[in-house]
């Protein structure tokens, strides 16, 4: 279990995994690796724009490396707001994991087994809370709420640190509401657009 010392500023965000890369649809282990969207990637972002149209997005943040960074400059064709990169968002480092097969221990690593050249799991859930937070803390807006275009580990992250449950999985590309515990209620919750 990862130290539960960490959490989310209390800030409603837009959450958007990136569209599927070229890896995701060959089944392997990305991490930081740079590797492109695919064609389909290309569509779900394009899609991800639709839906995120009109939507109260104040500003975009996104992880640099090129499947996020893709997503993120599609995804606001339909906003037209300045993109901010930031490093603490990209996906975990998973060292000789990288471009292996999903089964090839990927499972092992969200258990804490760490191969050479990655991070800890509890090092990269620290680094991607950093990161989120770096983006909401200084976020003051009610009328708007940051778009945060990321990775799937990012997302666990969320999840493990404000919805303290995995049951829901981010699909690529599939905006959603983040919310802080309110009036009513005691739970960060999230919403599909």
């Amino acid at each position: 279990m990862p130290p539960r010392a960490l959490s989310l500023h209390p800030v409603p965000f837009f959450f958007v995994r990136h569209g599927e890369s070229t890896w995701n649809a060959a089944r392997r282990v990305q991490g930081q690796s740079d590797v492109p969207l695919s064609e389909l990637g290309l569509a779900q972002a394009h899609e991800a724009a639709s839906r995120i149209a009109g939507q109260p997005v104040g500003a975009v943040f996104a992880s640099p490396l090129q499947r996020a960074r893709r997503t993120a400059e599609i995804v606001n064709t339909a906003l037209g707001l300045p993109i901010a990169f930031h490093d603490d968002l990209m996906e975990a480092r998973l060292g000789v994991l990288e471009g292996k097969t999903y089964e090839a221990g990927l499972g092992d690593w969200y258990k804490g087994v760490v191969p050479e050249g990655a991070e800890t799991r509890d090092a990269f859930y620290a680094r991607a809370i950093a990161g989120l937070n770096h983006v909401l803390e200084g976020w003051a807006r009610r009328d708007a709420y940051p778009l945060v275009v990321a990775h799937g580990g990012i997302f666990r992250a969320i999840q493990e640190h404000a919805l303290r449950s995995h049951e829901w999985e981010v699909r690529n590309c599939c905006p959603v509401l983040v919310r802080p515990p309110g009036q009513e209620g005691w739970a960060w919750t999230m919403e599909e657009l």
